[in-house]
C-alpha cells in the first residue's frame, strides 16, 4: 500500500466511527488507546479504498470474510509460523480477526520471541514473510506468514456455493441476491489488489503498544535484535 495522507486516514476513521465500527475517538496520542480490531478495520478500509462513505460497508464485507483454506508448505524452512501458534487464532476465523491478531502481536514480547525462535531455527537473516492481501473485485483475501497461507472469501459467496445452485427445489434466492449485490458493489472492471507487509504491521503494532508516537519512524527499541524484514516475494509458498 502506498503512503496515505493523515487527513485521508482521519476521514476514513470518522466514517467507520460514525458507523459504530471503531471503539475509540483518539487521534495522535489518543491513537495509542485504539484496539487492534480498530486498527484492523481501518486498515481494511484503506486497502479496499473507494469512496469514504462506502468504507463501512467495505469493512463489513471484507472484514467478515471467512477463512476457507489454510495451507502449510512443509518444504520451507520455517517450522511453525501459523496464526494459531504465533497469535492463538484458531483455523476457523474471519479476516479482521487475523489482521488484528498480527497487529497486536507486533506489540507484545511473546510474539517477538516466537518469531525470533523460528528465525534462529532456519539460520535465516530474514523474518518470515508476513503479508495481508485483498482482491476487491474477486471478493477474496489472503494472509501469509512464513510457510502458512490463509485464504478468505466473502460469506455470501460461501453460502451460494453451499446452496446447491443446480438444486432448484432448495435454491435460496435471498442468498443469491445478497451475493449479486456485493459483486455489483465492487465490479469496477479493474482487478485491484492491495497488500500490507511486515513494516506496516510493525509500525501499527508499536503505536498501539505505546512504543512510539504516530508519525515517528519505527523504533529499534523493541526490535533491535530481530532479523531484517524479508524482501522475498510471497509467491514462493
Amino acid at each position: 500500500m502506498s503512503k496515505i495522507e493523515e487527513t485521508s486516514v482521519a476521514t476514513y476513521a470518522r466514517a467507520l466511527r460514525e458507523a459504530g465500527l471503531l471503539s475509540q475517538k483518539g487521534r495522535g496520542r489518543g491513537a495509542a488507546h485504539a484496539t487492534p480490531l480498530d486498527a484492523a478495520r481501518l486498515l481494511i478500509a484503506l486497502m479496499v479504498g473507494g469512496k469514504v462513505k462506502d468504507s463501512p460497508q467495505a469493512v463489513r464485507d471484507f472484514g467478515k470474510m471467512r477463512c476457507t483454506e489454510h495451507l502449510h508448505n512443509k518444504e520451507m524452512n520455517w517450522k511453525d509460523t501459523s496464526l494459531q501458534f504465533l497469535c492463538g487464532v484458531p483455523n476457523e476465523h474471519i479476516y479482521e480477526e487475523a489482521i488484528a491478531a498480527i497487529i497486536e502481536g507486533f506489540g507484545v514480547r511473546e510474539f517477538q520471541e516466537k518469531l525470533k525462535a523460528e528465525t534462529e531455527k532456519t539460520k535465516s537473516p530474514y523474518l518470515p514473510v508476513i503479508m495481508a492481501l485483498i482482491q476487491d473485485t474477486k471478493l477474496q483475501g489472503q494472509v501469509i506468514i512464513g510457510n502458512y497461507r490463509y485464504s478468505y472469501q466473502v460469506t455470501e459467496f460461501i453460502d451460494v456455493k453451499h446452496n446447491s445452485i443446480n438444486d432448484l427445489e432448495n435454491y435460496d434466492e435471498d442468498v443469491a441476491e445478497r451475493w449479486l449485490a456485493i459483486l455489483e458493489r465492487y465490479s469496477s472492471g479493474i482487478n485491484r489488489e492491495a497488500e500490507v507487509g511486515t513494516p506496516q504491521f510493525i509500525n501499527i503494532g508499536q503505536v498501539l503498544a505505546g512504543v512510539r508516537e504516530p508519525g515517528e519512524r519505527e523504533t529499534n527499541e523493541e526490535w533491535a535484535d530481530l532479523p531484517k524484514q524479508s524482501l522475498r516475494k510471497a509467491d514462493k509458498i
